[in-house]
């Protein structure tokens, strides 16, 4: 059927999105947080669900490997594995949404949250890496529709080109 992934950085509204669009498209929504085991095995069913029903996911596979780089922590993905899981993403037509802020509005965000797991100005550069690997994504996996959603201007853009 279909896989729709929602990523980002933390308090973007990715949830809530989610959530939303799960229940207009009648789908199964699944959540995802660090993974605690292999992230290939721990993402996967994601997309074996998806091969009979709407699957929309709150987080997936990106994360993982932005935040690690983020925090200087080595990726738990096995060599191979991440790319293996994008092109399948590919083969299915899956669309990754990533989901973004104004930095001030992170910034507001990350103050009255009182976050303690990454600071304000992390926060801004892990949503620099999620366009970055957005972007690469769109160039590299032409199956995957990639699109970049700012809830607070309803700003919808896709990102690549399709033929």
């Amino acid at each position: 059927m279909s896989l729709t992934i929602f990523c980002g950085v933390d308090k973007t509204g990715k949830s809530t999105i989610a959530r939303v669009i799960s229940e207009k498209l009648g789908g199964e929504i699944q959540h995802y947080s660090k993974p605690n085991r292999d992230p290939y095995e721990y993402f996967y069913p994601a997309l074996e669900a998806a091969k009979t029903k709407i699957v929309v996911c709150d987080r997936h596979l990106l994360g993982e490997r932005i935040y690690s780089k983020i925090k200087k922590e080595p990726s738990q993905w096995k060599e191979g594995d991440y790319e293996r899981m994008l092109k399948q993403l590919g083969e299915m037509h899956a669309v990754i949404c990533i989901v973004w802020e104004y930095k001030e509005l992170l910034k507001k965000r990350h103050a009255e949250l009182r976050e303690d797991y990454i600071t304000a100005d992390e926060m801004i550069k892990v949503q620099r890496l999620f366009l970055k690997e957005a972007r690469r994504i769109a160039e590299e996996y032409p199956g995957i529709t990639v699109l970049t959603y700012k809830p607070t201007s309803n700003l919808i853009r896709l990102l690549g080109k399709r033929v």
